[in-house]
């Protein structure tokens, strides 16, 4: 049996490990020499890795966004002279046949080659409020770059005039309506945020060790000033409430700690 293990290569960038960000192929397919097999991620980019062996996968050694170092093996291909007697297997082709799949399969199933759990590729839980993400690859980068930039490079404020002749008219249909008597400019920019927050859990996030913590509750602060100084008082959930809800609550200070 001729089998080919492939091995993470080094890309050429001092790395010494990358996360497995895609796989292209799956078990029994056929792939031939420079067909893109795995999509990878480094420190610094993300990287399309062709197949050096033509034949079938066999197995996927490494699953999606597992971080392997340079060298380790991340898949097994069988070759196309593998060597096995097609004519004693059970093929399951349209009429019959014998295919990869069904090679790759008789492969395992005999001790040749390992059986690997499916690989499942990573992503917000469905219907989870609160989930994480590893910090590595690109992501640990740009933040190690962002963090240090914060005491080297200068900062810069910058102001921009926005035309808000449709909000205020907004605001003036919504205070003859019942319930949104208070709504005001504050309120409907607020709630146009926590609408986009929970829309894109993604920018809802905050960093928790080597942990990107998302979450699709929004929790609105707004800096306040009171007899006792500076107060950031925290309205919960406010992307279920809607916009007249959401401007009572700021008017009345009904807010968390």
């Amino acid at each position: 049996m001729n089998t080919a293990q492939f091995k993470l290569p080094d890309v050429g960038e001092g790395l010494t490990d990358a996360d497995i960000l895609t796989w292209k192929v799956a078990a029994g397919d056929a792939v031939k020499v420079s067909q893109v097999i795995v999509e990878i991620e480094t420190a610094k980019s993300v990287v399309e890795l062709p197949c050096s062996t033509a034949g079938s996968v066999a197995t996927m050694l490494a699953p999606e966004g597992a971080t392997v170092e340079v060298g380790t093996p991340i898949i097994d291909i069988v070759a196309e002279d593998a060597g096995v007697n097609l004519a004693a297997l059970t093929g399951t082709g349209p009429a019959g046949e014998v295919t990869r799949r069904d090679l790759a399969q008789h492969l395992v199933g005999s001790g040749g080659l390992p059986e690997v759990a499916p690989t499942t590729s990573p992503g917000a839980p469905e219907g989870d409020e609160t989930w994480t993400i590893p910090l590595k690859g690109v992501r640990k980068a740009t933040a190690q770059a962002m963090v240090a930039s914060a005491f080297t490079a200068p900062h810069v404020t910058e102001f921009l005039d926005v035309d808000v002749t449709r909000t205020m008219e907004l605001v003036a249909r919504s205070r003859g309506a019942e319930g949104y008597a208070r709504v005001n400019p504050l309120a409907v920019l607020s709630r146009a945020m926590c609408w986009a927050l929970h829309r894109t859990p993604e920018l809802n996030a905050s960093l928790q060790g080597e942990q990107i913590s998302v979450s699709r509750r929004v929790h609105l602060g707004i800096a306040t000033a009171t007899d006792r100084g500076l107060m950031v008082p925290v309205v919960p959930d406010t992307h279920a409430l809607s916009v007249g809800e959401l401007a009572l609550r700021i008017r009345v200070g009904d807010s968390g700690p």
